[in-house]
């Protein structure tokens, strides 16, 4: 299955989208404590309270990986720096590729 995704190389944690997880019928784990996410806007916060282990597959590279699952404005998925480095991803902006 597909996901509309963004590549936030200004983000730390890989997210889903609480209707994509569903879709997609992403095993939902509860999380013992809630974390608070914390975005770029004074005063925007959220609480993270569920997860979720699924199977990935981005530019060739597949892997089962934890995802947060939060509400998304615009995307079923964001992936992370973290992932990114770790890939040895690059973020080609001038020919929009990665």
């Amino acid at each position: 299955m597909e996901a509309y995704t963004l590549f936030d190389s200004g983000s730390t944690t890989d997210s889903l989208s609480p209707e994509f997880a569903n879709v997609a019928k992403a095993p939902k784990v509860v999380l013992e404590d809630q974390v608070t996410l914390q975005l770029g806007c004074a005063g925007s916060r959220s609480k993270i309270s569920y997860g979720s282990r699924v199977l990935v597959e981005i530019c060739g590279v597949q892997q089962d990986h934890y995802f947060d699952i939060i509400n998304l404005d615009q995307y079923d998925c964001i992936i992370d720096t973290p992932f990114l480095n770790a890939h040895g991803a690059v973020l080609d902006f001038q020919n929009h590729c990665i």
